[in-house]
């Protein structure tokens, strides 16, 4: 870079010192990838403001000089090295350098042109097109080994990524160039097999994933649904033991319960306790019924009673014994019930003896 560094130094720069500055004094260079990766790796120690005011003398200078491959080559050279000032000035490195190829394989240069190529290649190996011009220049040149190499050294780098499907083009590229080659035709064939089996593997464990989480689904919404289920039953709450209506209401309740949700964690425990409710009920209505028998009973007993003392009222009223016959009658009335038929006729009969018996001196 010494005639760049003096050229600045001067008014104004000189444009071949620049190229050949950057570019180097050797034309043809035993191995031209290697010399040219060189002097991208010499460039990137330049100075930035130095850098970009020559890249902005080699942009116009390849604006107005187009078909010079030398002046494309070192600005594409000077851009790899400097990738920051190529990005603020927003230039195409892949396109003048393409460019730069052609030109140099028209002038009958293919070492140049293929370096350059190479070069572009390593630099920008995403572009499919640097990648053609690349073979169909090899294999103008009859150098269709190298080319060979090449292919199989970019499917061997897919292979070591973990990208097999990636290196099958760059196999079958080789196929188009040398058609002999049975052990790429075998290595396609084990790719292609390899890749199957990963993609059935990866479908294999898609589905597991799938189907785990779909259990996990389901379980999750179960156990939301059983603990939604064991709060409406805490919700029945619990009926007084000795109350026959609430324990009939509690047990309406729990059998709509179980009819809207005949299936939970909790379905036996409602058995058990719906078990409970209708013996508590039977015996509690069983209680109810013998002691309405027995108040039954009583009431008989006292109205027999009442119909022997208003037997024992209405003789002794024939005898003329009045104040017997009404004491009788006041003893039926506090024995009767007050559903007994008579009670009317003995008030009448109290009410008229005493009147009588009020009225006698």
């Amino acid at each position: 870079m010494n005639s760049v560094t003096h050229s600045r130094s001067n008014a104004g720069w000189n444009l071949s010192d620049v190229v050949l500055a950057v570019r180097g004094a050797d034309e043809r260079p035993a191995e031209p990838e290697r010399y040219l990766a060189g002097r991208v790796e010499e460039l990137t120690r330049l100075e930035r403001r130095q850098a970009e005011a020559c890249l902005e003398m080699l942009v116009a200078a390849a604006r107005d000089s187009a078909e010079d491959p030398e002046v494309l080559e070192a600005l594409v050279l000077l851009g790899l090295a400097q990738p920051k000032s190529v990005a603020r000035l927003g230039l195409a490195m892949v396109n003048y350098g393409r460019r730069a190829a052609a030109l140099y394989e028209r002038q009958e240069r293919e070492d140049r042109a293929r370096g350059l190529l190479a070069l572009l290649s390593a630099s920008f190996g995403e572009s499919r097109a640097v990648e053609r011009d690349l073979a169909a220049l090899l294999r103008r040149s009859g150098e269709l080994d190298q080319l060979v190499r090449r292919y199989v050294a970019r499917a061997q780098e897919r292979i070591d990524a973990g990208e097999p499907a990636e290196a099958i083009p760059w196999l079958q590229e080789v196929l188009v160039a040398d058609p002999a080659r049975k052990d790429i035709a075998r290595m396609i064939r084990d790719l292609r097999f390899e890749e199957g089996e990963r993609r059935a593997a990866r479908q294999r464990r898609r589905r597991f994933s799938i189907a785990a989480l779909c259990v996990s689904l389901a379980v999750s919404l179960t156990v939301l649904r059983e603990q939604r289920l064991a709060q409406a039953y805490a919700r029945l709450g619990t009926p007084a033991e000795a109350v026959l209506v609430d324990l009939e209401s509690h047990l309406a309740s729990l059998e709509a319960f179980m009819a809207d949700h005949p299936l939970w964690h909790g379905t036996l425990r409602v058995l058990e306790e719906r078990g409970r409710l209708r013996a508590r009920i039977d015996a509690l209505r069983s209680r109810e019924a013998a002691e309405r028998e027995r108040s039954r009973l009583t009431l008989e007993r006292r109205d027999e009673q009442a119909d022997a003392a208003q037997l024992a009222a209405t003789r002794a009223a024939e005898l003329g014994q009045w104040e017997v016959s009404l004491a009788h009658f006041r003893a039926a009335l506090e024995l009767a019930s007050e559903s007994w038929p008579e009670r009317g006729w003995a008030e009448r009969n109290v009410e008229a003896l005493e009147r009588m018996l009020g009225e006698t001196p």
